[in-house]
């Protein structure tokens, strides 16, 4: 399995590869436009974004309307998109869902989630 995890905090970086590195091949971006460009050139079977990104100009909501208006969900069909945040509550995972994320993650990063989501398809 093929993760794309866009998180600009380096230490929850680092934690998600170590988790999920020996059951996926993990690649990382540490901000939204180091995202969409790595997404543009290859498919993933699921990519996890952080919703606060760190950038005034690009959350992860900027992200996830990115990646489905710029064709990448169509040339990789079968790709799941999540949300992962501290923010908490079914507000939050609502409002994820309307957006148009496949699913959502609270941190802490729980790694038998993330692979029974991907799993469950």
């Amino acid at each position: 399995m093929k993760i794309l995890y866009i998180e600009d905090n380096n230490i929850n970086r680092m934690i998600f590869e170590t988790l999920l590195s020996p059951r996926a091949d993990i690649a990382c971006a540490e901000n939204g436009p180091a995202g969409l460009e790595m997404a543009a050139k290859d498919c993933y079977e699921m990519i996890v974004i952080d919703l606060n990104l760190n950038d005034p100009k690009m959350d992860g909501f900027d992200v996830l309307k990115s990646l489905r208006e710029n064709g990448y969900c169509q040339k990789c069909s079968s790709s799941k998109l999540f949300a992962l945040t501290s923010y908490a509550g079914d507000e939050w995972e609502k409002k994820c869902i309307e957006a148009g994320f496949d699913g959502y993650f609270n941190k802490p990063l729980d790694p038998n989630i993330i692979l029974e989501n991907y799993n469950g398809n």
